[in-house]
């Protein structure tokens, strides 16, 4: 049972921690290096670009592999790139949830305010 609730936690802080949305390509693509990254492009076509970079002495052309080969796309004619981003407020909200659920199971376990005066068993207290 503990692993399984270890395992819920550890499913839903990695889904919390990051969200998908628009990014600015040169600049998320240099500081990030994320693994891949979705690119919108002016022809309407959407691609999957995997280890999406720039060579150090050309920044006007997105590189990578997509579907096996390498593509390089020039900045001028993509319309937006988007990918897996840092979500702080989702994290924070995740952590706070997950504390006061593990706060309330703790309190349910350690039967606090189960209607027993204070130092008899539950055992007790039934008629």
């Amino acid at each position: 049972m503990l692993r399984r609730t270890i395992g819920a936690l550890c499913i839903a802080t990695t889904l919390g921690c990051t969200t998908f949305g628009p990014v600015a390509p040169r600049q998320y693509v240099l500081t990030k290096r994320p693994p891949e990254v979705w690119v919108w492009r002016a022809d309407s076509s959407v691609v999957l670009m995997r280890g999406p970079h720039f060579l150090a002495d050309d920044s006007l052309n997105l590189i990578g592999l997509v579907d096996g080969n390498y593509l390089e796309v020039p900045l001028s004619e993509i319309q937006q790139v988007k990918a897996d981003r840092p979500a702080p407020f989702k994290t924070a909200l995740l952590l706070t949830v997950s504390v006061a659920s593990i706060a309330g199971a703790a309190v349910l376990v350690s039967g606090v305010g189960a209607g027993t005066e204070p130092g008899t068993s539950l055992k007790e207290g039934l008629p």
